[in-house]
């Protein structure tokens, strides 16, 4: 479990704002997800937008609610006013996670066409030269750990 604080201590926007010491449970975009403990990130998506459920996030007193709006003036909690929440939810996320990829090397591979193809490749390679890989595609996922 990480304290609020710890969490937020990533954000620039969250420097020198009196947050409360209490532990986080959950970093999540979904308003049905929320409870007291979680912080709520409202993210603008292709079909729904994440700040038009704040009002019914506002209620279940989330530890924290980071949105791209500003927060109404009423409100008691923690809201942080951020340019990309989408950014700050991968973030987020992964500090909660105690930041997996600190410790592992990644590869991403990118494109139009021969993605998977490569991957495999990448992947091929790595095995005959005996070092622990893992991948994760479309296809299929494949742990090695």
């Amino acid at each position: 479990m990480i304290s609020l604080p710890t969490l937020l201590e990533i954000l620039p926007e969250a420097q020198g704002l009196r947050i409360e010491d209490v532990p986080v449970i959950s970093v999540t975009d979904h308003s049905g997800r929320v409870q007291e403990g979680a912080v709520f990130v409202a993210v603008r998506g292709s079909t729904a937008d994440g700040h038009d459920y704040l009002p019914e996030v506002i209620k279940k007193k989330p530890a924290a609610i980071i949105a791209q709006s500003k927060g109404p003036a009423d409100y008691e909690g923690l809201w942080i006013q951020v340019p990309d929440t989408r950014i700050v939810l991968g973030r987020l996320a992964a500090r909660l996670a105690g930041d997996p990829a600190s410790s592992m090397n990644v590869i991403g591979v990118t494109g139009t066409n021969g993605k998977t193809t490569v991957t495999h490749f990448i992947h091929a390679l790595f095995e005959k030269a005996m070092i622990k890989t893992g991948m994760i595609g479309t296809i299929k996922t494949i742990g090695n750990g």
